[in-house]
């Protein structure tokens, strides 16, 4: 009788731990299709690699600079960018440093950089 009680005891510890476990699994698998993307653009000497980026709106951007000069990501029409202003670091970024944007407006978008116009892009946000 004592050895029934014991796994008694057992089994209902046993079966709070796999349920804890079941939650946690379940909330992370919620976690994950509320996911938050990271995508990267490289800034090169030969312009956006790459040049045409779909993204949603949980996506960031790592706007990363891979060349020896500053160079300045930003949105259409050049120089004022007032298309899509939020789309403006609003100051060169320098060699081998990035800057992470987070577009929240819904649409397709022309890029280019501010210091080298004629490198051009196009972002479209879903």
């Amino acid at each position: 009788m004592k050895a029934f009680r014991h796994m008694q005891f057992y089994l209902k510890r046993a079966a709070v731990f796999l349920f804890f476990l079941g939650v946690l699994l379940f909330a992370s698998t919620q976690y994950v299709r509320a996911h938050s993307a990271v995508v990267i653009v490289l800034m090169t000497k030969d312009g956006f690699k790459p040049s045409e980026v779909t993204i949603d709106e949980n996506t960031t951007l790592n706007f990363i600079n891979d060349n020896s000069t500053e160079r300045w990501p930003a949105s259409d029409f050049h120089p004022t960018h007032e298309i899509f202003p939020e789309f403006d670091p609003k100051k060169p970024i320098a060699a081998k440093s990035s800057w992470l944007f987070k577009p929240k407006k819904v649409g397709a978008w022309k890029f280019h950089d501010h210091l080298w116009p004629h490198f051009k892009g196009i972002l479209t946000v879903t």
